[in-house]
């Protein structure tokens, strides 16, 4: 009797805590733990990033080859470079941004208005247009989860959550803070600093750069070349830079982006069913994606 008096009490406990994480989570931000929820009011103190040096670039560069192919970075509007590398079988595209000039947008494609449902990047970009949004650039960032066709990640827009963690932890965030500086960060900092002053964000599994020097991530998988997509931002948080690459590892995704002089960089995601819009032109895939990150006019 005793015995099942305790599993019936065990169990109502196990019950009311449950119901206690649920009810404090907030409705404007990711649920990303009860934790955090009940925790730390997200206001923290910003951290400050070492530079990226003339010499560290060259150094990612040269990881990256001894011998390839360098277009000068082309200028397409003030405040904006693309820069396209060929290097033995593989390629990338950076696209490089002035936040003094443009704004960072999250997009989700999935039944939530006004982005319609499953979009591919310029299809998104169009809809925003419809709104009075001119979108200059933008990436994929994570993909559709292709059980259900539902978006895999968080998306904040406006400092409102579109869409929840779902199919990925999220355990790195990407996006735009209330200052207009670009931010990322883990889990844990997302709870104790950026919470309540995050105006866009969008996941993504991992954090390849920090300080700029590359951080490794284990896994065979990502030794595989593959398609790639990433973003990063300068020690300053003032200039953005997006990278969908082509036949590339993931130690060759952070020295592209330490070579553009991003102290931080974090990896959106890898495969088939990614890419990068510039302008009118899309390089990769063309179908539908998941969550993106758009450049756009301010």
């Amino acid at each position: 009797m005793r015995k099942l008096l305790a599993v019936i009490l065990a169990t109502v406990l196990l019950g009311l805590s449950a119901c206690g994480g649920g009810e404090s989570m907030g409705v404007r931000h990711p649920q990303l733990g009860a934790e955090i929820s009940r925790g730390a009011d997200g206001s923290g103190v910003l951290p400050e990033y070492a530079e990226v040096t003339e010499d560290m670039a060259a150094a990612a560069l040269y990881a990256v080859s001894d011998s390839f192919a360098l277009d000068k970075d082309e200028m397409l509007d003030t405040g904006m470079w693309l820069r396209q590398l060929v290097f033995g079988e593989s390629k990338a595209y950076i696209l490089r941004v002035e936040l003094e000039k443009y704004s960072l947008m999250a997009s989700t494609p999935y039944g939530i208005a006004p982005d319609g449902t499953m979009q591919s990047l310029r299809g998104q970009a169009a809809i925003l247009a419809q709104g009075g949004t001119a979108v200059v650039g933008g990436i994929g960032a994570n993909r559709i989860n292709g059980a259900d066709s539902a978006p895999i990640g968080a998306v904040v827009k406006n400092g409102t959550t579109l869409y929840n963690v779902k199919g990925n932890d999220g355990s790195v965030y990407f996006g735009l803070y209330e200052d207009g500086g670009a931010f990322a960060c883990s889990y844990e900092e997302y709870g104790t600093i950026y919470r309540n002053k995050v105006t866009e964000l969008v996941s993504a599994p991992h954090l390849i750069v920090k300080d700029g020097v590359a951080v490794p991530v284990a896994g065979s998988v990502y030794q595989t070349p593959v398609c790639y997509t990433g973003a990063g931002f300068s020690a300053d948080r003032q200039t953005v830079c997006f990278v969908y690459a082509e036949n590339i590892e993931m130690a060759t995704l952070s020295s592209l982006l330490i070579t553009s002089g991003c102290s931080v960089g974090v990896c959106f995601d890898y495969g088939e069913a990614l890419g990068m819009l510039c302008g009118d032109g899309v390089f990769g895939n063309r179908a539908s994606v998941g969550p993106a990150l758009f450049a756009v006019r301010k």
